[in-house]
């Protein structure tokens, strides 16, 4: 039963008289809320299951039937939001037609620590413990327009992860916990909201008891307990008499509750104005048993309610078991106006653009003035509006200061301060980003890794995988498709798109929006795919390799078909170029640019590979620069370390220089740098913040894709792909334009010469010019080089002489030369021309046959560095010559062969005739034993000649037929 009551109270003395209007409640009100615009005001009475509405004159205006158990009321724009404990449910009423609007049903025990922004969006939040224990909280969003939960996040890696109440700003963009009444001293986390993510990360915490906790009107302060305190809670600016605290939003006043009724207090200085007696509000009554029920462990305490009525010029105070209505009217003429800056907290804006804040007073007066009193020195404040250009050196926060002061003396009135995040350039996805890949044009971008709620699977494991398609130019995402089978590999071409499900054993081609069914069928399962330029794609299976054309997705026959020796048949070489069989290939161009293979293509001269001395792991290290990297080792082309790098890195395929990311994590954000090392001697040569972000502490389980930072040098830009986002930081040409160029050898270009001419050519070499030498790796008579120019003289009559001869030579020096001699093969013309034509994309004569000739060369600059490089250099000769010797050789072998056969009829004969003269001998004639011996003596070693002979033979007969 309500008992209702208007008092006129009369005040000792010693207090200042004041009009007020008074209601009971004596069986206990659960909470008041009171919509300041229009002076509606409502309890909540958990023993009826009823939310009351009172006018500003005590008067009951109507009830709201609610679910059981209302306790908590939050308003959020016109919809009163009621949080009922015994039905677990949040109860939404829309106060334009004063209709219930339904409810949303949470779960656990709860709902409490309802809070919510006055922002444009649909949310509204509520606690409750889902769990058997105490920090076994949840934070509940809710959608007050879909009317359903819309996320739920744990408080456990809060820092009050017991948290009971919580103070939102009116803005959403920050939230203060406590845990008063659970924890002593309860404490107080400053905490970043996300409300469009649901993301809350803790920026600071306060270990203190505190009462209430009241954000204030404008985002720009809070009310812990009695204290104010600035938004960012680092200053405790000043004190007010009581707690908790309301600030009037357009007067100098701050109202409070005391232990004897209302205190009100000047804002600005916390000077007193009144100090208001009430009466003391009468005792709960004794209920029944089901109190107990919605009274939880969690929420065993009442906090009063202090607010204005705007539209009544009131102050009401919300006890629990009394509401009381207090007139502001008789302190008109003290109560000036509330002088306050207006602007927002803080704004995210992005690298290179101009930052325009409006920036205005309340109540503004001409008395005034509004300054710039901290900030970057190039910020000015100018016709109501913070202007200010963004640049590479302020990405992360900026803070910026402004004060309110007096014309005549200049007195500060107000300080505000505004945080500006730059941000580079960033694309976010909906998962964590495990691979990605540009395209030979180097226009799109495609990423891969574990489709959303997928991040603590293990990398070993398969499960649904995202795939999205970027435009790097218009920074968009143009394509994204989920792969519910997981995905084996991805990569793409300037047209499409290819994927290797982990189903099956297969590759889908999409266009670039990832649309489309065409695919084929491969042997077995795929485990990397690669594209040759832009029309060929490569396949490398666990026991087969395919080269398929990207249009028509038909099989490109090649020396890479043959199953042999496979794993030795794909290789990462210098320059990221590929070997793949017997043929180098630059994957950019898709060009041959070296054949490996003495059978197609003869090396004569020298077969010296200069080998790096790099790790057993040495295949995965891609040299550039006349360096590599190892992990996070950069080497020279020894395999000796030079630098050991702050983070993972990249060689840059444009400048000298290696790009690498770090990473430094405080409390509660994390700052990602770039920095550009130097290749000569691994220094930094620039560093650059390129992400400040704030850390997401709902991560509870593994998240093996998280902290996986990748790069992609990418034009005069480098892709960084940070957890969830890509982040596109431009590369400072002043700056790596000044790199320094460490001498070392390019990839040399492919030289072709006619048998007797003489070719000369420099050595292709950057660095320094200037005290560099050259020198040969082998002694060979057929070479020479210049020490100082690099200039390589190639005999080449001589080198098809030695060739011409290896062909030519007869047995004795070819076929039974001294141990380890090796023969240079007499390639057929097919394999020949099509070696030929594949390097330089020329035809190769029908009368003509090419050579390769090794060059291994060293250079070595006045500092001391040092680089080696092995190419090739063409020799095309005549066939036909070659052909003619070949067959005077077959001839001549022939005529061998038909002498050492006759020898060998004739030591047949020979041994035949000797078993015979032994047969005939007798035992009995004298010496017949001497003689006996020595025949056999003889015979032995006939058998053993005509062995060795028929060995030859055979070897020689197989020799023929080859």
């Amino acid at each position: 039963m309500l008992l209702l009551v208007g008092l006129l109270s009369t005040i000792p003395a010693q207090f200042i008289y004041a009009e007020n209007v008074n209601v009971d409640v004596i069986e206990g009100v659960g909470d008041w809320v009171v919509q300041q615009e229009t002076g509606r005001v409502f309890a909540s009475l958990p023993i009826w299951d009823e939310v009351v509405e009172y006018d500003h004159a005590g008067k009951q205006v109507r009830r709201f039937s609610t679910s059981k158990a209302p306790y908590e009321l939050i308003l959020k724009h016109d919809l009163l939001i009621v949080g009922c404990r015994d039905a677990v449910a949040l109860d939404v009423f829309d106060l334009k037609t004063n209709e219930k609007k339904g409810s949303i049903q949470v779960s656990g025990k709860g709902p409490y620590g309802l809070f919510c922004s006055q922002a444009a969006n649909s949310y509204v939040y509520c606690l409750s413990n889902t769990g058997t224990a105490w920090w076994d909280g949840e934070v509940f969003q809710c959608d007050v327009k879909a009317m359903k939960v819309y996320r739920q996040v744990k408080t456990r890696g809060w820092g009050q992860s017991g948290a009971l109440h919580v103070a939102m700003s009116r803005d959403g963009c920050w939230i203060v916990p406590d845990a008063r009444g659970s924890s002593s001293p309860s404490g107080a986390d400053l905490m970043k909201v996300n409300e469009e993510e649901c993301t809350f990360a803790q920026v600071r915490d306060y270990h203190e008891s505190f009462g209430k906790i009241v954000a204030g009107p404008l985002n720009r302060y809070w009310t812990l307990g009695p204290k104010l305190y600035s938004l960012d809670i680092t200053q405790e600016l000043r004190k007010f008499s009581g707690s908790p605290v309301a600030i009037h939003p357009t007067k100098d006043l701050a109202a409070s509750k005391t232990d004897t009724g209302l205190a009100l207090d000047r804002f600005s200085d916390a000077t007193s104005i009144d100090a208001i007696k009430l009466s003391k509000p009468p005792k709960r009554e004794k209920t029944d048993d089901r109190q107990s029920r919605f009274r939880t462990a969690f929420i065993n305490r009442f906090d009063p309610t202090i607010a204005f009525d705007l539209k009544n010029d009131l102050v009401f105070v919300g006890e629990e078991t009394r509401g009381s209505w207090v007139s502001l009217s008789s302190y008109s003429d003290q109560l000036k106006p509330l002088r306050m800056i207006e602007a927002p907290s803080e704004l995210i804006a992005e690298l290179g653009k101009e930052v325009r804040i409006p920036v205005s007073i309340s109540n503004d007066s001409a008395t005034t003035t509004i300054s710039l009193a901290g900030g970057p020195d190039d910020a000015k404040l100018e016709n109501g509006e913070l202007r200010w250009q963004t640049s590479p050196q302020y990405v992360g926060f900026n803070d910026f200061t402004l004060e309110l002061k007096t014309k005549e003396d200049g007195r500060v009135l107000d300080s505000a301060r505004i945080t500006v995040q730059v941000t580079t350039p960033k694309l976010e996805f909906g998962f964590h980003i495990k691979s990605m890949e540009l395209s030979p044009n180097g226009k799109y971008l495609v990423v891969w890794g574990p489709a959303p709620g997928q991040e603590d699977r293990h990398p070993a494991h398969s499960g649904p995988d995202e795939v999205a398609v970027v435009d790097i130019l218009a920074r968009k995402i143009v394509g994204q498709k989920n792969f519910p089978q997981g995905i084996r590999f991805v990569t793409l071409s300037n047209e499409h798109v290819f994927v290797a499900p982990m189903s099956g054993s297969l590759v889908y081609r999409l266009n670039r929006s990832l649309e489309g069914d065409d695919r084929t069928f491969l042997k077995n399962q795929p485990i990397q795919l690669m594209v040759l330029g832009d029309d060929r794609l490569l396949v490398v299976g666990e026991r087969f390799t395919s080269v398929f054309h990207t249009e028509t997705l038909k099989t490109i026959p090649g020396p890479w078909d043959s199953q042999q020796d496979f794993a030795n048949r794909i290789r990462l070489l210098d320059y990221g170029r590929v070997q793949l069989a017997n043929r180098t290939i630059d994957p950019v161009s898709g060009n041959v640019v070296e054949v490996t293979s003495t059978t197609s293509l003869p090396k004569v001269g020298s077969t010296r590979n200069v080998r790096q001395n790099y790790p057993h792991f040495g295949e995965e290290i891609v040299k550039r620069w006349g360096r590599a990297l190892n992990k996070m080792q950069l080497l020279n082309y020894l395999g000796s370390r030079i630098a050991t790098l702050p983070g993972s890195g990249i060689l840059s395929t444009q400048w000298p220089m290696v790009i690498v990311t770090t990473q430094t994590k405080e409390m509660s954000t994390t700052t990602t740098y770039l920095k550009f090392l130097s290749v000569v001697d691994g220094h930094v040569v620039h560093s650059a913040t390129i992400d400040v972000s704030i850390n997401d502490p709902r991560q509870s389980t593994p998240n093996y894709y998280g902290a996986n930072v990748q790069l992609v040098e990418a034009g005069n830009e480098v892709i960084c792909a940070n957890g969830k986002e890509l982040i596109f930081a431009a590369i400072p040409l002043n700056v790596v334009g000044e790199i320094a160029i460490p001498t070392f050898f390019p990839p040399q270009p492919i030289h072709v010469a006619r048998a007797g001419e003489k070719l000369q050519f420099k050595l292709e070499f950057k660095g320094k010019i200037k005290g560099t030498t050259f020198s040969l790796m082998d002694e060979n008579p057929s070479l020479s080089i210049d020490s100082h120019t690099g200039e390589v003289t190639l005999d080449t009559e001589a080198i098809w002489k030695t060739y011409t001869q290896a062909q030519s030579g007869g047995p004795s020096s070819l076929r039974f030369g001294a141990r380890g001699t090796t023969s240079i093969p007499f390639p057929e013309f097919k394999d020949n021309t099509q070696a030929f034509q594949a390097l330089t994309g020329k035809e190769l004569a029908a009368d003509q046959l090419a050579v390769q000739v090794p060059i291994s060369v060293a250079l070595q600059d006045e500092e001391n560095q040092s680089d080696q490089t092995t190419f090739n250099v063409l020799v095309v000769g005549s066939r036909t010559e070659l052909e003619k010797a070949i067959a005077d050789k077959k001839e001549e072998q022939q005529k061998q062969l038909a002498e050492m056969r006759e020898k060998a009829r004739e030591a047949q004969m020979a041994a035949e005739a000797a078993q015979a003269a032994k047969e005939k001998l007798r035992p009995a004639e004298p010496g017949i034993g001497q003689r006996l011996e020595s025949l056999e003596n003889r015979l032995n070693r006939m058998e053993a000649a005509l062995d060795t002979i028929l060995r030859r033979l055979d070897k020689l007969s197989k020799q023929e037929e080859n």
